[in-house]
């Protein structure tokens, strides 16, 4: 919150946990057992993104590596749990288009995107790896509805779209 501007971040940070713990994303990660994957992948998540950030203010270059590497563990892990985690890169990139870090608010968007790039190829490539195997891993066996039964349709041609 402090990034984006408030003078007092504390306020505007309890309000958000307060709405958040009132009504989750999803109920059905609190009503049922079955969904402790949404669980641990939506926390994995966030701890990753939490250390990307991080690492978008570090000064040291050895601290910079071993955020990212964190990053990138906690990332394979919440792959692991949940396919969603994929858009994890995308997300860092949009958030340090909108919100600068610190000593990066005269630099433009398309500047701030293009800095995190490079950092962020070992992630894309994590995510892309990870969402093609999770397609590519449903047989023949999966139901109608989820699309993949559909003779003509490959996984490939699925993960397109």
């Amino acid at each position: 919150m402090a990034r984006a501007g408030l003078s007092r971040p504390e306020g505007a940070a309890l309000a958000a946990a307060g709405l958040f713990a009132l009504r989750p994303l999803q109920t059905e990660s609190v009503a049922y057992v079955v969904q402790r994957s949404e669980s641990l992948a939506s926390g994995l998540y966030l701890a990753a993104l939490l250390l990307l950030l991080r690492r978008d203010e570090a000064t040291g270059r050895w601290w910079r590596v071993a955020l990212l590497a964190g990053a990138l563990a906690l990332h394979a892990l919440g792959l692991g749990a949940k396919p969603m985690v994929v858009t994890l890169p995308i997300a860092w990139l949009l958030h340090g288009a909108v919100v600068p870090a610190r000593g990066e608010a005269a630099l433009p968007a398309w500047r701030r995107v293009l800095v995190r790039v490079p950092p962020a190829l070992p992630l894309i490539a994590l995510s892309v790896a990870g969402g093609y195997a999770t397609v590519a891993g449903f047989g023949s066996g999966t139901s109608i509805s989820e699309g993949f039964a559909i003779p003509s349709l490959s996984a490939s041609s699925y993960a397109a779209t």
